[in-house]
C-alpha cells in the first residue's frame, strides 16, 4: 500500500509543490478543527465547573457565612458581658448552622459530610472526656470553612478583604479547638482563646495557618492523630506567640495569660 508520500514522490515535479500546499493546508485545517473542538470542549467544562462552584456557594455556605463568624466572635469576645447583648444565643446560631447544612448535604463534599456525622454522633454517645464533643463541633465548622476557602480560591466570589476575614476565622477555630483539646475545659479554653485580639492580623495567613495545623492539628483533625505522639502543649502555646504575636508586650501579655489559665500535662 503506497503512503502519501510514495504517491508524491511518483508525480512529475511540477506537481509535488501544488501536491505539498494543498496536502498541508488540508492537515493545516483538520488539526485546526481538533484543536477548536478540544478548546471549545474544555470551555464548557470551565463554564460548567464555575456555575456548579457558585451554585454551591449560593446554596451552602452564602447563607451561613455570617452565622459562623458571628458564633466564633460572640463565643470568643474579650468583652462579651459588655459589647454582646445578653438575649444572644450562640447555641441558637450554631443549630441555625447545623440545620442549614443538613437540609443542603447533598452540596457538600465528603469531608463536611464526615464532620457532620461526627457531630451527630456525640449527640447520642459519650466519649468519656466530656470535652471532645465541642471539638467536633468546632470541626465542624473549620471543615465548611477550609471547603469553603477552597471554592473562593477557585473562583472570583471573594475578594482579598473577604478573603483575610476567612482566613482569620479559620485560625481562631483551630486555636479554639487546640486550646479546648489542651485544657480539657471549655471554660479554660474560652478564657485564653478570648485573647486572640492579641494576635496580629498580618500573621493570620495561609501559611501559618497550614504551619499550626501540620504540627498541631493531626491531634485532633486526622483519624489516627490520637494513636500518635501526643504534641507538645508547650510548644503550641509557644507557637502562638512566636507566629502569631507580633507585638513584644503583647507577647508578654499572652504568656501570663497562658500560665494563669492553662495547667499543662506534658
Amino acid at each position: 500500500m503506497k503512503t502519501l508520500i510514495d504517491i508524491i514522490d511518483s508525480l512529475p515535479d511540477a506537481y509535488k509543490p501544488a501536491l505539498i500546499t494543498s496536502s498541508t493546508a488540508i492537515l493545516g485545517a483538520f488539526i485546526g478543527a481538533i484543536v477548536a473542538q478540544y478548546l471549545s470542549h474544555k470551555l464548557t467544562l470551565k463554564r460548567e465547573r464555575t456555575k456548579q462552584l457558585s451554585e454551591i456557594y449560593y446554596k451552602l455556605y452564602s447563607p451561613i457565612i455570617f452565622e459562623i463568624y458571628a458564633f466564633i466572635d460572640i463565643c470568643t469576645h474579650f468583652r462579651r458581658g459588655h459589647d454582646i447583648n445578653s438575649d444572644v444565643d450562640e447555641a441558637a446560631i450554631y443549630d441555625k448552622i447545623f440545620n442549614h447544612v443538613e437540609e443542603n448535604l447533598m452540596f457538600a463534599s465528603p469531608r463536611i459530610k464526615k464532620a457532620f456525622f461526627d457531630v451527630k454522633k456525640s449527640k447520642y454517645s459519650f466519649d468519656g472526656s466530656g470535652f471532645m464533643s465541642k471539638i467536633s463541633e468546632l470541626l465542624f465548622l473549620l471543615n465548611l470553612l477550609e471547603d469553603l476557602h477552597h471554592l473562593v480560591m477557585k473562583t472570583s466570589i471573594y475578594d482579598k478583604e473577604n478573603q483575610n476575614d476567612l482566613m482569620a476565622n479559620k485560625i481562631y477555630l483551630l486555636t479554639w479547638a487546640l486550646l479546648l483539646y489542651i485544657c480539657a475545659d471549655e471554660a479554660e479554653a474560652l478564657e485564653t482563646i478570648k485573647y486572640k485580639w492579641l494576635f496580629d492580623k498580618s500573621l493570620l495567613t495561609e501559611k501559618n495557618y497550614k504551619q499550626m495545623k501540620q504540627k498541631y492539628g493531626f491531634q485532633i483533625m486526622t483519624e489516627d492523630g490520637y494513636m500518635k505522639k501526643k504534641f507538645s502543649s508547650t510548644g503550641f502555646l509557644n507557637y502562638l506567640v512566636d507566629n502569631l504575636i507580633l507585638k513584644q508586650e503583647y507577647k508578654e501579655m499572652f504568656k501570663e495569660i497562658k500560665e494563669k489559665n492553662i495547667e499543662i500535662f506534658e
